[in-house]
């Protein structure tokens, strides 16, 4: 089984190809399981409302960013020529993307449970290149990076707004050799950002939906995602994954073990080998193992359960931030007890 995790800050680190992948810094990847052996004898994202021109306010910020744009409970101002771009640019990571050929603002959001905007801005800080100091607004932290792609440098300066269990990761960027004629309007456009509390949705209820993988089917919350890039190479079967929870799923062949191994027998192993400093619970008539491991300054909660299907165990984990456990205990229970066979 797991023998730790890796947590580059994928989802919420920037990345520099489409101006940032936001969605990494806080879903956490898995590494290669190390296995028993025996010792004797062996994310339909709602589109966005149009930009409307608007004329200025009084909190507007100076200049010519007289275009109000709003998506569910963000509002920013930003020069009429931007336009939405989320189509071309969103590849499905951001919540929305609106700008021109010179200068654009992406966004997506991430589970901030936990986390002050400061303390949450400074972890997606630390696992960004070339990142530069973390400055706090009051409400809102910003910081600044440059990044390549496309055959092109660029200037990267990132905002972090809380609302409510989540964190807005709101990005303005140009080309490198443009920051004199954009960056004053970038940073104006991030000042201007507010979040209405009265628009925050609430945490709904897990929607669950049934996921089968050759003959094992487990219930995950509908969110998830399959994700096969981020196993690759570490002998899990499958994994779903979204910025909140990821699962994963292994299969083993265990009759080297003997034909008498049992689940609990297994378990046991499987924990030693790995030297996880798990608990056992009781949970809708089967044991899971519990166990925490901490990545950087990160530390992961874990959840499994473990199947023998003849000669073959299948274990199912389920994990999401610490600081999320609570919250998300109850689903992790049902995923990884739910497992059924054909």
């Amino acid at each position: 089984m797991l023998a730790g995790v890796l947590c580059a800050c994928g989802e919420d680190k920037p990345g520099g190809d489409t101006g940032g992948d936001s969605s990494q810094t806080t879903r956490p990847q898995v590494t290669a399981p190390s296995r028993p052996k025996k010792t004797e004898p062996e994310k339909t994202t709602p589109a966005p409302t149009a930009p409307q021109a608007t004329t200025p306010s009084a909190s507007q910020p100076d200049g010519q960013l007289t275009q109000r744009f709003t998506y569910e409970e963000l509002t920013l101002y930003m020069p009429e020529e931007f336009g939405d771009m989320t189509q071309q640019a969103g590849l499905g990571i951001y919540d929305f993307v609106v700008g021109n050929d010179d200068a654009a603002i992406c966004a997506a959001r991430n589970d901030g449970v936990g986390y002050s905007y400061l303390d949450y801005a400074k972890l997606v800080a630390s696992a960004t290149d070339n990142s530069g100091q973390v400055t706090d607004h009051g409400g809102y932290a910003t910081f600044s990076y440059q990044a390549s792609g496309f055959g092109m440098d660029f200037q990267y300066t990132v905002g972090i707004f809380p609302s409510g269990d989540q964190m807005w990761i709101v990005q303005a960027y140009c080309q490198t050799k443009n920051v004199e004629q954009w960056d004053a309007a970038l940073q104006a456009i991030l000042a201007s950002v507010e979040i209405d509390a009265g628009k925050t949705p609430d945490q709904p209820d897990q929607q669950m939906r049934a996921y089968t993988y050759e003959e094992i089917t487990v219930q995950v919350p509908a969110e998830l995602k399959e994700d096969a890039a981020t196993i690759a190479g570490t002998g899990f079967s499958f994994c779903l994954s979204s910025n909140s929870i990821v699962v994963v799923g292994l299969c083993e062949d265990v009759s080297s073990l003997g034909k008498d191994l049992t689940v609990e027998e297994y378990v046991d192993l499987m924990i030693q080998v790995n030297g996880l400093n798990a608990t056992l619970e009781e949970h809708n008539g089967r044991t899971v193992f519990v166990y925490t491991a901490e990545v950087g300054s990160v530390e992961f909660t874990y959840m499994g359960c473990s199947y023998k299907v003849g000669d073959e165990v299948w274990t199912v984990q389920a994990y999401t931030h610490s600081t999320a456990y609570d919250k998300y205990r109850d689903t992790l229970i049902e995923i990884v007890t739910s497992a059924k066979f054909e």
